[in-house]
């Protein structure tokens, strides 16, 4: 009796780590649709305001030619931080 147990056991635990595989792939599908989303609405929505932004940069530049105010913003790597957090607000909660 004891081996069947064991054995119904080992079935048990084989079936439980099957559902929880099955549980993440579905998470990690759900967290690609989110963020495939998330990233059209993002490019579709900001995209001109990023033309914008980066208008306003480039006229920065050309007016600080000698790098005197050195309050540059560095425009690539304020938008992936956002977007990346944008993407772990939205679609990381659990």
């Amino acid at each position: 009796m004891k081996k069947g147990i064991k054995k119904y056991g080992l079935i048990a635990n084989i079936a439980e780590v099957g559902h929880w595989n099955s549980q993440l792939r579905h998470q990690k599908q759900k967290k690609e649709i989110c963020g495939n989303a998330v990233e059209i609405m993002w490019w579709q929505k900001i995209s001109v305001k990023l033309s914008d932004l980066y208008n306003v940069q480039n006229a920065w530049d050309d007016y600080d030619t000698n790098n005197n105010c050195k309050d540059r913003i560095d425009v690539n790597a304020e938008l992936i931080n956002n977007y990346n957090s944008l993407i772990s607000q939205i679609c990381l909660k659990k």
